[in-house]
């Protein structure tokens, strides 16, 4: 009897070490399953947060990125299809301003300033008079001719009203100039260029004296959108039949331009 008692106090005491480490180990099992919970409740609010963080920083280099491929592609569409104002001059890319540009026989020296489109919006015309009433006609969004006032004297008042007509080939570049005024005839230049549409010689034909100015030009220096910048002038004035009556020194032109960057 005494053993029966001892073996069913041994089972008793057994059965509850068991199911008190039974119970324990449940607590630490959840517990533990309570933490990996919050742990990965954390890791996914963190790993969100960084895709979220280089969704954005990504985003952003996209937008910078084309943005930079549009100017990139803008400034290309205007080097290499400018607006037919800045042909009419022999440039391209997107010009501001342009200092020192000779016009037709008369070898006005202007400055020109561009919008950011690329159109003539005001040109500067240099003479030995004073000029005034400067306006620049337009035909199917291209320039086709300048006039301005001329006051010559001031006892007198000697007053011309002068003009400039810009005739261009089919692929919009001048191919003649024709300048005067109203009192005295008109000076036709025909101009001749090379495969890279740049002028390489102009004759000016100046009526009633039937009297021929020719200028060759070389070109020395371009920017880096393809603009010329310096070039030689040569020539000499001829007869009707071409005879040479004066040779011109060889000479440097110049021209300063900016830009819109």
């Amino acid at each position: 009897m005494k053993r029966f008692f001892y073996v069913a106090i041994c089972a008793a005491t057994s059965f509850a070490i068991i199911s008190c480490g039974n119970s324990n180990t449940t607590e630490a099992t959840q517990q533990q399953a309570e933490t990996n919970t919050v742990d990965n409740a954390i890791a996914d609010s963190i790993a969100k947060a960084k895709a979220d963080s280089i969704a954005k920083i990504q985003a952003l280099e996209k937008a910078k990125a084309d943005s930079i491929a549009r100017a990139k592609a803008d400034s290309l569409e205007k080097i290499n299809n400018p607006h037919p104002d800045l042909k009419l001059f022999d440039l391209r890319g997107p010009v501001k301003s342009c200092k020192g540009i000779y016009i037709g026989h008369q070898c006005l020296k202007t400055a020109l300033q561009y919008s950011p489109s690329g159109e003539l919006s005001f040109v500067k015309i240099h003479d030995e008079g004073e000029i005034s009433k400067i306006k620049i006609h337009r035909n199917n969004n291209k320039a086709t001719k300048i006039t301005y006032t001329v006051r010559y004297d001031e006892e007198y008042d000697e007053i011309y009203n002068c003009h400039i007509i810009f005739k261009t080939n089919d692929s919009g570049y001048i191919q003649n100039v024709i300048s005067g005024n109203d009192f005295y005839g008109d000076v036709n230049t025909k101009i001749e260029r090379d495969n890279n549409y740049l002028c390489i010689k102009e004759s000016h034909l100046i009526t009633p004296d039937m009297i021929n100015v020719v200028h060759n030009y070389k070109y020395l220096e371009f920017d880096k959108y393809g603009n010329w910048i310096k070039r030689s002038r040569s020539g000499g004035e001829y007869s009707k039949s071409m005879k040479l009556l004066n040779s011109y020194p060889t000479s440097t032109e110049t021209r300063t331009i900016t830009y819109y960057e």
